[in-house]
């Protein structure tokens, strides 16, 4: 299951013209969106049609992905001097089909 999460973060990093950034009014989350026609495996478990699924990335991801971890943190909305910087010791994958716009939802948080 971890190593698909981190097939799709993989993806999106490299193909920066496949998503687009969703504003979002939190600070700790990176939020994206990719058109629905990109095909996944597991696509059925981790898009699931208009629900939250959510699950742990290890503690070792941005340790073993040092690139995406940073490209992630680079997503986040601009913080403000009395913000605490997020950490990527404990990070949380959002992902949902919202079918209605076609597109696939991506949120990775910074707790």
């Amino acid at each position: 299951m971890i190593d698909a999460a981190i097939m799709i973060l993989a993806y999106a990093h490299d193909h920066p013209q496949s998503y687009q950034v969703r504003q979002v009014p939190y600070q700790n989350v990176a939020s994206i969106l990719l058109d629905d026609q990109v095909i996944f495996p597991q696509q059925q478990v981790f898009f699931p049609p208009n629900r939250l699924r959510v699950i742990r990335l290890p503690e070792h991801f941005s340790f073993d992905n040092p690139d995406i971890s940073a490209w992630l943190l680079s997503l986040l909305p601009d913080l403000g001097e009395d913000v605490e910087a997020p950490s990527s010791d404990q990070m949380w994958l959002t992902t949902s089909h919202l079918t209605k716009a076609k597109q696939l939802l991506i949120e990775v948080s910074f707790e």
